[in-house]
């Protein structure tokens, strides 16, 4: 610890594992959003850490952070995703046990991790569920009820 003029002050934590890693935090790629945090202070903490104050809504790593519910529009960006990485696909040319394990394997596992983290509404399952259906009964991100091989209830 070193001493100021005010009293003790002490570093980071991040200044300990910057010094035996190597790494180095980007202050000006980070933002500080105060929670419960009067203004004045907020803007004292974020000139010692160097970045911007900044308040909500965030996103981290891909997925958005509140500090109340999540409306269901802003989680069709997870829906838009994954129909988007079916074009690349082709999917006329493989089995439909192929087409099953592809579905499975790739358009479920993607937003996986927000499920993980967040109850999603029941629109956004069905979104979801969608490109997952086509793909498997017709190998397009849409399909109908006449292209299902099974009556569905």
């Amino acid at each position: 610890m070193k001493e100021t003029g005010e009293g003790f002050s002490r570093p980071f934590p991040s200044v300990f594992i910057a010094t035996a890693t190597g790494l180095h935090t980007n202050f000006h790629k980070s933002t500080f959003v105060p929670i419960h945090v009067e203004p004045a202070a907020a803007l004292e903490l974020a000139a010692i850490l160097g970045c911007p104050v900044a308040g909500f809504s965030q996103t981290y790593l891909g997925l958005p952070l509140s500090t109340g519910k999540v409306p269901a529009s802003v989680l069709d960006a997870l829906a838009i995703k994954v129909v988007r990485t079916l074009p690349g696909w082709r999917t006329s040319l493989l089995t439909p046990a192929g087409r099953l394990n592809l579905a499975s394997a790739m358009l479920m596992v993607q937003p996986l991790s927000a499920m993980a983290v967040m109850p999603l509404p029941v629109s956004t399952l069905d979104k979801l569920d969608r490109p997952h259906k086509g793909l498997f009964w017709k190998g397009a991100a849409k399909c109908s009820g006449s292209d299902c091989l099974v009556a569905w209830q």
